[in-house]
């Protein structure tokens, strides 16, 4: 079949708006290196436990011990994220950050480098350092994405030296809201004790008076803020957006003005040098947080530290929402929380790192990241000293063994993420309840989730997980008496009682095993593209239900001999209902009652990655399609086709060789020679003819890089469609 009327459309449609590589279709998950979609189960990493903070120092660089780390990280507690930090002592040898991030990609970890961890108020020479990494780094898998910070503050916007002057170095606020600090009272300001605190001594007067009066005013706003909250229950950010903050509209609309200038000069530098890399900012103030300037960046990052109770949880988890409802399509990550063990029980403190974690899960945030993966040698303030995961000789805090838990049925579920309840308890602070369609965690004192029930002789947690059709497996993280209905979880007879060691048991269910791929109530399943490995029984269901014939469908346009297995679930894009295979894309038209094949590598330039297509696939962007505008089909087919004159014989033979060229692979929209292969970028395929020999194709041979696998990868489809299904029982 042809689907020109389709083709003409999208060669000559408007560009959307760009959208980043770094996450999900729908801007809820960053990507793997591998285009999986990444819930994050982080850690910040300040360095070995004896170094902690002079991990860059030239005596102090340890290459072993950093090893030693990451392999606790990924193999013990199911790290997949470390945050790491540029700081001073960095800067004059990048080596060893080299050395550290080959030491990630050894050993499957990412890493999210905080760049600007150093004292330095000129943005022309931050963005420069910002820019040099990108650079260094573009496209290694080791590197998840930026953070232009650590935690920036009012003060470090305030002060920054900026190309031009910004909003909160100029007098506009004082005229709008009238002087806190009288311009003749400075210099007696000035040299008392708060003054000399607070202004720097680098301020000329007329500087410190604008920037004494801004910060005052800040203050204040927080002031009047915490006083409503106390009244009114919620939050400063629900106070902003109440009738009672609105006067501080003009000071929020220059602290964004102010954020939007400090942000450009950084962003653009990374973006210049790797426009496929995702950046952040890590605030700890929500206020910045919250404001549209954070807009400019990929993904959202906030620190809290709750209290050890339910309630404390659940009201950050309200605040990360919050963050999450003010920059919709961006994926927002918790990327600091954590307890410090030396006044809390580490029991207790698992049991609210894990109901964090769950919490974030369960509304569709990317992820969390704990503070920190080592604890610090004594010292001043022991509290900050004892929030590691794992104890200075390197042995594990209970949180590891859940965390690590936690981890495997990420990994292997293909449930969408379900629902979390939680509650004070008065033995362990907080309790939890999480309900999945495969799964039913619950932490806290001897607690009755109903299906799932435990009772222990201290604070505990119970994982229960039926993702394979074979087992029902359960983690718990010390010993205890359960209680598991099977008939309302599996569907299965009866009630398991029983009491059980630490750890894993596994309870077997009744199944049959099935081959690669099989027949299902109205459809077929399968399991090869799960890239999870043959043993996995998870994969891609296609099925005629909802009135929409997929099934029916894929096997009358040449099943997968001709478009591949199934990469994704049907999902709903641009209003359509669609489903990805290896070499196409279904989009179901239900007015004609037909499917038309997806002109993906189209749909991958309207979504801006263009960009990740060059850096990760050698692929080059689609040339300049006006001219083809009042042409007839005919003359457009022509014109494109022509463009196959400047390859390599070969490659044209094998583009027109296809009898179905324009089903299979669209128009060509653009050719390119790199320094072993040439390239064909067509609407549907690339084509690339090899001039050498490379691991996964002889010289002179052509490959085809189907378009519904590099739409996966490169993050067009939604996280869960992109995510292999539970297989049936």
């Amino acid at each position: 079949m042809r689907w020109g009327f389709l083709i003409a459309a999208l060669l000559n449609a408007t560009l959307a708006t760009p959208a980043t590589a770094a996450s999900s279709g729908d801007g809820e998950r960053l990507l793997a290196p591998n285009g999986a979609p990444l819930f994050i189960t982080g850690m910040n990493y300040e360095g070995p436990a004896d170094r902690a903070w002079q991990m860059w120092e030239p005596d102090k660089f340890d290459a072993g011990a950093i090893e030693a780390d990451f392999v606790r990280a990924s193999e013990q507690a199911g790290v997949n994220v470390l945050r790491i930090f540029v700081q001073g002592a960095l800067l004059a040898d990048f080596s060893k950050l080299d050395k550290v991030v080959d030491l990630a990609e050894k050993h499957h970890l990412q890493l999210v480098v905080s760049l600007h961890d150093y004292g330095e108020r000129d943005l022309s020479k931050v963005a420069a350092v910002a820019g040099q990494l990108a650079q260094r780094y573009r496209g290694r898998a080791g590197v998840l994405g930026f953070d232009l910070k650590n935690e920036p503050r009012f003060g470090d916007l305030a002060l920054a030296k900026y190309a031009n002057p910004v909003a909160l170095q100029q007098r506009g606020l004082i005229d709008t809201y009238g002087e806190r600090l009288a311009r003749d009272q400075l210099a007696t300001y000035r040299a008392s004790d708060e003054g000399s605190k607070m202004i720097p001594s680098y301020l000329s007067d007329d500087e410190a008076w604008i920037y004494v009066n801004n910060l005052m005013l800040y203050r204040e706003l927080l002031s009047e803020a915490a006083a409503w909250v106390k009244d009114h229950g919620g939050t400063t950010l629900d106070f902003l957006d109440d009738a009672a903050g609105q006067k501080w509209a003009p000071f929020t609309n220059a602290l964004n003005a102010t954020l939007q200038a400090w942000i450009k000069p950084q962003l653009d530098a990374v973006k210049a040098s790797d426009s496929s890399r995702a950046v952040t900012i890590d605030h700890v103030d929500v206020v910045l947080a919250r404001l549209p300037a954070n807009d400019m960046l990929d993904f959202e990052s906030l620190h809290r530290y709750p209290a050890a109770s339910g309630s404390s949880v659940h009201a950050n988890l309200n605040l990360v929402a919050s963050v999450e409802r003010a920059h919709p399509g961006k994926p927002v990550v918790w990327s600091e929380f954590g307890y410090a063990t030396e006044a809390l029980d580490p029991t207790k403190a698992a049991i609210d790192e894990t109901a964090i974690w769950l919490g974030l899960l369960a509304q569709h945030a990317a992820g969390g990241a704990k503070w920190m993966l080592n604890d610090m040698p004594p010292g001043y303030n022991q509290r900050e000293r004892t929030l590691g995961a794992f104890n200075l000789d390197g042995s594990a805090k209970p949180v590891v063994a859940a965390l690590a838990a936690l981890r495997t049925y990420l990994d292997t579920t293909g449930s969408a993420p379900g629902d979390l309840t939680l509650s004070d308890d008065p033995n362990s602070g907080t309790r939890f309840m999480y309900h999945a369609s495969d799964a039913e965690f619950v932490g806290g004192s001897n607690v009755d989730g109903g299906a799932v029930s435990f009772t222990a002789a201290a604070p505990a947690e119970l994982f229960v997980t039926w993702t394979e059709p074979d087992r029902v497996h359960l983690w718990a993280s010390m010993p205890m008496s359960v209680s598991v209905d099977l008939g309302q979880i599996v569907g299965s007879k009866g009630v398991i009682k029983r009491d059980i060691a630490a750890g894993e048991t596994e309870i077997p269910t009744p199944w049959t095993p099935r081959g690669a791929d099989y027949d299902t109530p109205n459809g077929h399943f399968f399991t090869q593209t799960n890239a999870r490995g043959k043993d996995s029984p998870s994969g891609f269901s296609v099925t005629d239900d909802s009135n929409v014939p997929l099934w029916t469908g894929f096997q009358s346009l040449g099943g997968v001999d001709t478009l591949g297995y199934p990469v994704t679930r049907r999902f709903e894009m641009d209003g359509f209902t669609v489903q990805a295979f290896q070499k196409a894309v279904l989009q179901w038209h239900p007015e004609s009652k037909s499917f038309a094949f997806l002109n993906t590598f189209d749909v991958l330039h309207d979504r801006g990655k263009d960009d990740w297509l060059a850096v990760f696939r050698q692929t080059p962007p689609p040339v300049d399609t006006s001219p083809d505008a009042g042409l007839a089909w005919d003359k457009i087919v022509a014109r494109h086709v022509a463009m196959l004159e400047k390859v390599p014989p070969p490659l044209k033979a094998s583009f027109l060789g296809d009898a179905d060229w324009l089903d299979h692979y669209g128009l060509p929209v653009a050719t390119q020679e790199t320094q072993n292969s040439v390239v064909v970028r067509a609407q549907r395929a690339t084509l690339q003819y090899w001039k050498e020999d490379v691991p996964w194709a002889a010289k002179g041979s052509v490959s085809v890089a189907n378009g519904g696998d590099l739409a996966k990868e490169a993050g067009v489809f939604p996280w869960l469609a992109a995510t292999p299904e539970n297989a049936p029982r």
